[in-house]
């Protein structure tokens, strides 16, 4: 436990994305401030804060979908809490079926898990509140445009050209394969371009990364540079070694050729276009490798024999490489993406990978880990519903907020979880009691520090769950 409380991870979410997240939040708070409507900032700070997660990468439209969905369950989730707040078995019941539904939607995937949180967190919330079922409505329609607020700063700051920094890390990534195939390294020199492929899989892997049919042909792009590198280290290593000048330049030619093919890739991913140049270069390779497989047949020396045998069987894995480069840059762009989800309408729906109800109806059954979650949701939500009413504890709706963040669907996630939020409150309890001493005289001392524990919060959540929760 003590490993998972110090363990840190890479940070992996973009700063941009960090501070227009906290912008969202920390602006209407401050418009409400200068205007004497603090409450309706308020409404409006806690339904963007309640998006911002949603905020992840991918193509425009399955980005608007996935925010304005988080936002309509924190406004709808903040109605039905501020309805049923009054009346306590109905809170209960409340709890247990968005305790359900919420707990079902891990098996959509980590962002909508999040969304089903976030819900059970507002219900418990806006249900303590006791506020007039008159006033349901506009509170949950404040909160709803909290979570617009994200979803405007998310498509503004989307940069025109998308996944621009992962095309022009891999084009780079693709001129230095280049440069290898013609300057053909020694054995005994370190190998190049070992630092631009982990670099790359490191953006490509992060948690941030989305599931987008893009992102995901740029990690498999990634992994085949890799296994291109290597094959073309071997073929430069059996250029090296061999004697006979007949065999040699086959090689030469070979290696020349994948130069090329990998600038024409370098360049359809730098501009985002399908690589056609470099699909139509790859049209004589194949003449290539032949013409170098001749000379293991005519060479009368068994080394050199060898050796042009094992040079042929790299050429050969160097072409299927360097096929498989070009049929995932197909796909390595937004209109790859639209190809690919033209090509899914045609399926039957639940034959289609985003077939969101039929991938919920599949799980309703005990069999299934996220049924088993929801169940656990549900029932420990409702009780801690339950005992908190019971109990009239001030501030009480701690214990079923925390039992909802908690709860994760295997008990190793749920046990490091719940150490990680117990020491992260300790210490966001100590620091937080320190600054209401010593510094909270004002309104703008107050909104600095929202701004700062706001933006530490999004950019620690991943790096270690304790140093966030102090936020």
């Amino acid at each position: 436990m003590l490993r998972t409380l110090i363990d840190l991870k890479p940070r992996d979410v973009p700063l941009r994305v960090a501070l227009r997240n906290t912008a969202a939040v920390v602006l209407p708070l401050a418009v409400g401030v200068a205007t004497g409507h603090v409450a309706a900032g308020l409404a409006v700070c806690t339904g963007a804060l309640n998006t911002m997660f949603t905020d992840q990468p991918g193509p425009y439209r399955a980005r608007l979908q996935r925010m304005l969905m988080a936002a309509l369950a924190a406004g709808l989730a903040a109605l039905l809490g501020i309805w049923v707040g009054h009346n306590t078995p109905a809170l209960v019941i409340a709890g247990l079926l968005l305790g359900l539904g919420g707990g079902l939607l891990v098996a959509l995937g980590p962002v909508a898990a999040r969304v089903g949180l976030t819900s059970m967190i507002l219900l418990v919330v806006s249900a303590d509140m006791r506020l007039p079922v008159q006033q349901a409505a506009g509170v949950a329609a404040l909160i709803f445009a909290g979570g617009l607020l994200q979803v405007v700063l998310a498509l503004a700051a989307w940069p025109l050209q998308r996944y621009r920094p992962e095309r022009f890390a891999l084009a780079d990534l693709m001129r230095q394969l280049a440069g290898i195939a013609r300057q053909r390294p020694e054995a005994s020199a370190p190998p190049p371009a070992t630092q631009e492929v982990l670099d790359a899989m490191v953006m490509l892997h992060g948690e941030h990364r989305s599931r987008a049919i893009a992102v995901q042909s740029f990690r498999i792009i990634a992994e085949l540079c890799e296994r291109v590198r290597l094959e073309l280290l071997s073929l430069a290593d059996v250029d090296t070694r061999l004697t006979d000048s007949q065999a040699r330049p086959a090689i030469e030619r070979v290696l020349e050729r994948s130069a090329i093919v990998l600038e024409q890739l370098a360049h359809a991913m730098t501009v985002g276009e399908d690589p056609l140049a470099a699909n139509a270069s790859m049209t004589g390779f194949d003449d290539l490798v032949a013409a170098l497989a001749q000379f293991q047949h005519d060479n009368a020396d068994t080394r050199e024999r060898r050796l042009v045998r094992v040079a042929v069987a790299r050429a050969q894995g160097l072409g299927g490489q360097l096929r498989a480069l070009i049929r995932n840059a197909h796909w390595a762009s937004s209109r790859g993406e639209i190809q690919a989800q033209l090509a899914e309408a045609r399926l039957p729906a639940a034959l289609r990978p985003a077939a969101t109800w039929a991938t919920l109806r599949a799980n309703l059954d005990l069999s299934s880990v996220a049924f088993r979650h929801a169940l656990r949701c549900g029932v420990c939500l409702a009780l801690a519903i339950a005992f908190q009413r019971w109990q009239q504890i001030p501030h009480g709706f701690w214990i079923p907020m925390t039992t909802a963040i908690v709860l994760k669907p295997d008990f190793g996630g749920t046990f490091s979880f719940g150490a990680l939020r117990v020491a992260g409150t300790f210490v966001g309890l100590l620091v937080a009691t320190l600054l209401a001493h010593l510094a909270m005289d004002g309104a703008s001392v107050r909104l600095a520090l929202l701004v700062l524990f706001c933006l530490g919060f999004r950019l620690l959540t991943q790096v270690n769950t304790a140093s966030a929760w102090r936020f």
